[in-house]
């Protein structure tokens, strides 16, 4: 389905553990009589104890990826939107070096396994890396050969890209911000 999960292999638990059947580990231990059992609000303790171990792996490398996405578009002088027609970036080492500098953390965040709830929050958020990374290796091919062919046609085409991805980004965010609301 997705590029880089084809690219760099199949799925890392976020977590140790997984719990197939869905019921609570047997334990004699009962809540503190201050502790109410979250019934009715939230999801259940296994599950937000999933949701929570995953966004605490997601969150750095997402954070790092943004950070990384933005200060590329800066050093190449795009400073409105995703448009890179106009991209300052000679021969593309802007574009070259983050794809180099993100391949891994791309690597690392597509490989986490995303519990159940979080899977529309993970694919969104790996669709975008995946069409930022492609946006730039693009970028960066045809900068490379500029002095022989136009690089118009794939700029524009990673522009494309590039909006594509930044909906997808604002997607996950949705997402992310509909996980929160439910586990707070």
């Amino acid at each position: 389905m997705s590029f880089l999960k084809g690219l760099f292999g199949g799925n890392k638990s976020a977590g140790s553990e997984k719990t197939g059947s869905g019921e609570k580990p047997a334990s004699s231990e009962k809540p503190a009589s201050s502790e109410k059992p979250s019934r009715g609000k939230g999801p259940p303790p296994e599950e937000r104890a999933m949701l929570e171990e995953y966004l605490a792996a997601a969150e750095p490398l997402l954070e790092r990826l943004d950070g990384e996405y933005r200060q590329w578009l800066e050093k190449a002088g795009v400073t409105a939107g995703t448009d890179v027609t106009a991209i300052n970036d000679p021969k593309g080492q802007h574009s070259g070096v983050f794809v180099w500098r993100t391949i891994e953390t791309e690597r690392n965040f597509t490989q986490l396994h995303a519990p159940p709830r979080a899977r529309r929050l993970h694919d969104a958020y790996c669709q975008s890396v995946e069409g930022r990374h492609q946006a730039a290796s693009m970028i960066y091919d045809a900068l490379q050969v500029a002095d022989i062919r136009s690089p118009q046609s794939h700029l524009q085409a990673a522009s494309q890209d590039l909006a594509h991805a930044e909906k997808l980004w604002k997607q996950g965010e949705q997402h992310r911000q509909d996980l929160d609301k439910l586990l707070h």
